[in-house]
């Protein structure tokens, strides 16, 4: 075969797979916004965000990789049968970076570039979606992500209950959960900045509609 057929070859089988990978990461978003737009907003942490987007891109690289070769897919299984977690895992996050890195030692051996490619597309996402929530903060004043009781970071919470509906609350950007039932309007708020928790407070206490506050503050 012609040299030229043959990088020709290699050049579209590479163009291939930036446009999967690319569309994987859009999927991922994509499945996301479908989440929080029907009310699961356990979707919207960080955690669960990096989950969506890195999750397909792990197991596509992976699937490449032993795609016809009995003896490393039976190596993947060993490999992974002897992973044991002692502790709970705190977050899907924890869990997808350690496949991540499996992933990584696995593919190295065969196919050296897929685990470049997976280390620079992962990096590039954890780092995409921390900018862009600094980008919404500044120039929307709205995160991107909320936080979740999952993240395995020490949390300020506060739970309020109200006989009113409060704006300040159903539209506040650390909202994890909301429930309305006979009237009563219960919202939970978390958070790792402890000062902003308390302001909040603050300027609920006065308030008539407010039936009850509990905070607890992180350590």
């Amino acid at each position: 075969m012609n040299p030229f057929e043959i990088n020709s070859l290699e050049l579209i089988n590479d163009v291939g797979i930036l446009v999967k990978f690319v569309s994987l990461i859009i999927m991922g978003f994509i499945i996301r916004y479908s989440l929080i737009q029907t009310g699961q907003f356990w979707a919207s942490s960080y955690s669960q965000t990096a989950t969506f987007v890195l999750l397909p891109l792990i197991t596509f690289v992976i699937t490449n990789v032993i795609a016809g070769n009995i003896a490393l897919s039976l190596g993947m299984v060993g490999a992974l049968s002897i992973v044991r977690f002692r502790n709970p895992v705190r977050s899907s996050l924890e869990l997808v970076i350690f496949f991540l890195l499996i992933t990584l030692g696995i593919a190295s051996a065969p196919k050296f570039h897929w685990a470049i490619v997976l280390f620079l597309t992962s990096n590039f996402v954890i780092f995409l979606i921390y900018y862009l929530d600094l980008f919404m903060k500044k120039n929307f004043q709205k995160s991107f992500y909320q936080t979740s009781f999952s993240e395995g970071n020490e949390l300020s919470i506060l739970e309020v209950e109200s006989t009113e509906d409060k704006n300040l609350l159903s539209d506040h950007e650390d909202l994890i959960y909301y429930n309305c039932e006979n009237n009563k309007h219960i919202y939970r708020i978390a958070t790792n900045d402890k000062n902003k928790i308390l302001s909040l407070k603050n300027k609920l206490i006065s308030n008539k509609d407010i039936v009850k506050i509990e905070l607890s503050l992180k350590k």
